[in-house]
C-alpha cells in the first residue's frame, strides 16, 4: 500500500464522518484563537509601559496555562466521542486485511490534516482578532495614549507546538486502544457497555456525603477571613458528589422509577428508562461534566460581573480613609514633625494640594490572638491575625475626644475578623476589651488579604507592656510606625502622584544621616490603577474561560446528541414495528432528550445557590463587595436566566440532529 491510498482514505474517512469531525474542529480553532489572543497580551512589551501592565500581565499568563490544561483535557475528552463512533469502521478494515499498523498510520494523516488546518486556522483568526482585545483591554485600563501591540515572537511557534503536540497525545491514545484491541471486539466497540451497569449502592453514598458537605461549607461560612480556603474544599467536594451522583445515583434512580410497574409499564416511560438505564454508566460522566463547565462559567461570571458593577473604589475605600498614606518607621517625635514640613513643601512645589492632613503613631504587631469568652479561663485556638497597637492619646487627637482606658483595656475594631470578646491574650498579655469599635475614622483602616486584622486602641504603658512580651521576637519585627494620612484632591495624573511621593520619599530619608529609614507609601489612584490592571485582567480572562467552557459544553451536547440518536434509531424502529405511533416517538424522543439533557442545567442553578454564600464571603474578603450581597444576587440571577436561555437554544439547535437520525418527522 502506497502513501497516497492512505491519503485518500484519510480524507474520504473525513468527509465521511465530517458530522462529527466538523465540530470537532471548530472547537479546536476556537480554542487555538483564544490562546493565541491570551497568549500575545501575556507576554507583548506593549503593556510593559503603561501603569498596572504587569499585574494585567500576570493575570493573564494564569489565563493561558488554564486555557492550555483545559485544551488537554477536553481535546482527549471530545476526540473518545470520534474514536467510539468508528470502532466499528477500524474492526472491518482489520478483517478485511488492513494491518492496525495501516489504520494507524491513515489515523496519523487525519489526526495532521485536522489537527494543522485547525491550528492554524485558529492561530489566522487569533491574529486578525488581538488587536481588538488589546484595544478593549486598553479601554479596561483606562489608557489615553494607545502604544502599538507587538506580537511576541514566540506566540506562533509556541501556539503550533503545544496544540499539535496535544493532537499528537491523542493519535497516540487512540493507537493504544486500536492496538490492545481485537477486531471483533473494534466491531463491537460501539455497543460496549450495554450491559446494565451494577448499582453501586457506596458511590451513592460517597456522592451525596461530598455534595451535602460541600453545601454545608459553603451555606455555613461565617468568616470571611477563612472562606477561600473554604471555597476550595467545598468546589472540590462538590465536583466529587456530582459525578458520584450523576454516575451512580442516576442509575438508582432509574432503577426505582423500574420498580414501580405503575409508571415504567407505559409507552413513553418504558422506552425512555430502559435506554437510559443501560447507557447512564457513560452518559453519566458526560452529564456530570456539562453540569460542572455550566457551574464554573456561572460562578465565575456571576461574580466577575458583580465586581465590575460594584466600582473600582470599593477596594480603595475598605483599605483608605485619605487618598494617599505615608508609613515611616524608625521616627522620633522631632524627626516627625520635620517629615510633615517636607510633605507640606513638597505638595506646594508639586502642586498637589495636602489636605485634611493626619498623623499618628502605631506597632505593627505580628501576633495571635487567644480568645476567651466572658471569664472563663479556657482559651479557644488561637486566631491568626494582623493586629495594629495605637495609642490612645494618638486617637483621642484624631477624633477631638478625651476618653479613658483602665489599665488592661481596648478598644478594638476588626477587618474581616468576628468581634472580639471580652478578654483575649495578645500572646502571654492579658487583655480586656471594653468595646467593640464599628468605625474608626479619620484613623486609617488596615485589611490584610489573608487573614483578619484588628486594630487595638491602648495606653501607652500597656503598648509597651506588649511589645515586652514580643521582645524574642527578631528585631524589626516589632516597631513604632508613624503614619501620615491625606487627601490630594481629584485631577491628577498616576505619574504626577508618583513623582510627588517620591521626592517626599527623599526628603524623609536625608532626615537620617545613615539612611536606615523606611518608607512605605500608598495611594488611592495607584490601588484603583492596579484594580483596573488586576481585575480587568481577571474580568478578561473570566469571560475568555467562559466562552471555552461553554464552547466545551455544546460540543459535548452536541456530541451527545448524534451518538444517542444513533444508538436509539434501531430501537425505535423495532418499537414502531411492535405497535408504537409516530406519535408515541415523539414524546418519547422528547421526554428522554429533556430528562438527559435539562439535569445538569437544573443541578447548575442548585450548585449557583448553594455557592452564593461563600462567593460573597470572598467578594467580602479580598475587597471587592461591601457586606451588601444584593447586587450579587441580582447578577447571579440574571446570569442564570442568560445562561439558561443560551442552554435552551443550544439543546433546540443540537436536538434537532437527533430527531433527524431517529426518524426524519
Amino acid at each position: 500500500m502506497n502513501s497516497k491510498f492512505f491519503w485518500d482514505l484519510a480524507l474520504s474517512s473525513i468527509r465521511r464522518n465530517r458530522q462529527s469531525y466538523l465540530p470537532y474542529a471548530l472547537s479546536c480553532m476556537g480554542t487555538v484563537m483564544m490562546f493565541y489572543i491570551m497568549f500575545v497580551l501575556a507576554n507583548t512589551a506593549a503593556f510593559r509601559d503603561i501603569y498596572g501592565g504587569r499585574s494585567l500581565q500576570m493575570t493573564l499568563g494564569f489565563g493561558v496555562w488554564v486555557i492550555l490544561l483545559f485544551a488537554l483535557l477536553f481535546m482527549f475528552y471530545t476526540h473518545s466521542f470520534l474514536i467510539k463512533r468508528r470502532k466499528k469502521e477500524f474492526g472491518l478494515f482489520n478483517i478485511l486485511g488492513m494491518e492496525k499498523k495501516h489504520i494507524g498510520s491513515v489515523l496519523a494523516m487525519e489526526t495532521a490534516l485536522v489537527g494543522l488546518a485547525s491550528t492554524l486556522a485558529g492561530v489566522l483568526l487569533g491574529a486578525l482578532l488581538v488587536k481588538l482585545m488589546y484595544l478593549i483591554v486598553l479601554r479596561m485600563l483606562g489608557v489615553s495614549g494607545l502604544p502599538p501591540l507587538s506580537i511576541p515572537e514566540s506566540a506562533l511557534p509556541f501556539t503550533l507546538v503545544a496544540f499539535l503536540l496535544i493532537h499528537s497525545l491523542t493519535l497516540l491514545n487512540t493507537l493504544r486502544e486500536i492496538h490492545l484491541s481485537s477486531p471483533v471486539s473494534l466491531l463491537k466497540g460501539e455497543h460496549l457497555g450495554e450491559r446494565e451497569p451494577r448499582g453501586r449502592v457506596w458511590l451513592t453514598l460517597l456522592g451525596m456525603i461530598c455534595l451535602g458537605a460541600g453545601y454545608a461549607l459553603s451555606l455555613t461560612a461565617q468568616q470571611v477571613a477563612t472562606s477561600i480556603s473554604q471555597f476550595f474544599l467545598a468546589v472540590m467536594l462538590v465536583i466529587i458528589g456530582t459525578y458520584a451522583l450523576f454516575i451512580a445515583g442516576s442509575i438508582a434512580i432509574l432503577r426505582s422509577l423500574r420498580r414501580n410497574k405503575a409508571f415504567y409499564y407505559q409507552p413513553r416511560h418504558f422506552s425512555v428508562i430502559a435506554g437510559m438505564i443501560h447507557r447512564m454508566k457513560r452518559n453519566a460522566a458526560g452529564l456530570a461534566t456539562i453540569c460542572i463547565l455550566s457551574t464554573m462559567v456561572l460562578v465565575m461570571m456571576s461574580s466577575t460581573l458583580t465586581i465590575f458593577a460594584a466600582g473600582e473604589t470599593l477596594q480603595t475605600k475598605i483599605l483608605m480613609n485619605r487618598d494617599a498614606r505615608i508609613t515611616v518607621f524608625p521616627i522620633d517625635d522631632e524627626q516627625a514633625a520635620l517629615a510633615k514640613a517636607a510633605l507640606l513643601e513638597e505638595g506646594k512645589k508639586a502642586g498637589v494640594p495636602v489636605e485634611n492632613l493626619t498623623s499618628y503613631r502605631k506597632v505593627n504587631l505580628p501576633a495571635d490572638l487567644g480568645m476567651r469568652e466572658g471569664t472563663t479561663e479556657t482559651a479557644e485556638k488561637p486566631v491568626s491575625a494582623g493586629v495594629y497597637l495605637v495609642p490612645l492619646e494618638d486617637y483621642n487627637a484624631l477624633q477631638q475626644s478625651a476618653l479613658t482606658l483602665s489599665p488592661g483595656e481596648a478598644l478594638s475594631h476588626s477587618a474581616y475578623g468576628k468581634p472580639l470578646p471580652h478578654q483575649v491574650m495578645l500572646g502571654d498579655y492579658p487583655l480586656r476589651v471594653r468595646e467593640n469599635l464599628k468605625h474608626i475614622a479619620p484613623l486609617e483602616e488596615y485589611a490584610h488579604m489573608m487573614q483578619a486584622t484588628y486594630t487595638l486602641i491602648m495606653n501607652h504603658g500597656d503598648i509597651a507592656q506588649a511589645m515586652r512580651a514580643f521582645a524574642d521576637m527578631p528585631e524589626g519585627n516589632i516597631r513604632w510606625e508613624r503614619v501620615f494620612a491625606f487627601d490630594t484632591g481629584s485631577g491628577l495624573s498616576p505619574e504626577q502622584v508618583e513623582l510627588f511621593l517620591a521626592n517626599v520619599r527623599q526628603r524623609i530619608v536625608d532626615l537620617r544621616p545613615d539612611g536606615q529609614l523606611f518608607i512605605n507609601t500608598d495611594h488611592r489612584m495607584a490601588l484603583q490603577t492596579d484594580f483596573r490592571a488586576l481585575f480587568g485582567g481577571l474580568l478578561f480572562v473570566a469571560v475568555f474561560l467562559g466562552l471555552v467552557f461553554i464552547m466545551a459544553m455544546v460540543l459535548i451536547i452536541y456530541y451527545k446528541q448524534v451518538s444517542e440518536g444513533l444508538e436509539d434509531k434501531a430501537r425505535f424502529e423495532i418499537m414502531q414495528k411492535v405497535g408504537m405511533s409516530d406519535q408515541e416517538v415523539r414524546q418519547t424522543v422528547k421526554s428522554q432528550v429533556l430528562l438527559v439533557f435539562f439535569i445538569p442545567l437544573v443541578m447548575a442553578g442548585i450548585h449557583l445557590l448553594a455557592a452564593y454564600n461563600i462567593t460573597s464571603k470572598v467578594l467580602i474578603f479580598t475587597g471587592l463587595l461591601t457586606t451588601r450581597t444584593s447586587l450579587l444576587a441580582i447578577i447571579s440571577l440574571a446570569t442564570y436566566i442568560c445562561f439558561a436561555l443560551f442552554y435552551v437554544l443550544v439543546y433546540v439547535k443540537t436536538s434537532s440532529s437527533y430527531y433527524k437520525i431517529v426518524k426524519a418527522f
